[in-house]
């Protein structure tokens, strides 16, 4: 029984395998069943790695806090492209969960923001207030999926303890498209 904290994330790949990234070992790899396969994830020896995806195409998106924004690497892990969202350094939150959808564009959520944006950069919507009577701000961090079909986000609110749901009728109309 491991008795101190993981610093290992995960996210699933659409081949069914795994991709890992080791915070304090500073190294990432691919899982494919009791194969390891080392992937050359880090910029550089002081760079870190806090949030990264794995696309629906497979390629793995890595947030580079010093561009800031992503760099997308192959299933393999060489460099593939960048993308920069197209807003002020300062306006760009750090993020502490993100999404990828099929059309490469991507959803970040951090510093009380959840932001969306197209594939180039550019920003669809930004909400750090959820609607309704209440009218209270968006958790500081929480747990993210996406239903990009049907336009579902969900965030898990565990200060708050709940689920909350929203929908992006844009997406949800693209999807019955």
């Amino acid at each position: 029984i491991a008795t101190e904290p993981s610093t290992t994330f995960l996210a699933a790949a659409p081949d069914g395998s795994t991709v890992a990234v080791d915070m304090m070992g500073r190294r990432a790899y691919r899982l494919t069943g009791s194969r390891q396969q080392n992937l050359p994830l880090y910029a550089h020896e002081s760079h870190s790695i806090y949030t990264f995806g794995v696309a629906p195409d497979g390629a793995i998106w890595v947030w580079d806090q010093l561009l800031p924004g992503f760099r997308i690497h192959t299933a393999e892990g060489a460099v593939a492209d960048f993308v920069l969202p197209l807003l002020e350094t300062q306006a760009v939150p750090y993020p502490l969960a993100m999404s990828i959808g099929p059309d490469g564009g991507f959803l970040l959520l951090g510093g009380g923001k959840l932001m969306r944006f197209d594939r180039d950069g550019t920003l669809r919507w930004s909400l750090d207030r959820l609607a309704g009577a209440v009218n209270e701000a968006l958790p500081q961090a929480a747990g993210l999926a996406v239903d990009w079909q049907r336009g579902l986000i969900y965030l898990a609110d565990s200060s708050g303890r709940r689920i909350v749901k929203l929908l992006d009728r844009d997406l949800a109309a693209r999807g019955k498209a």
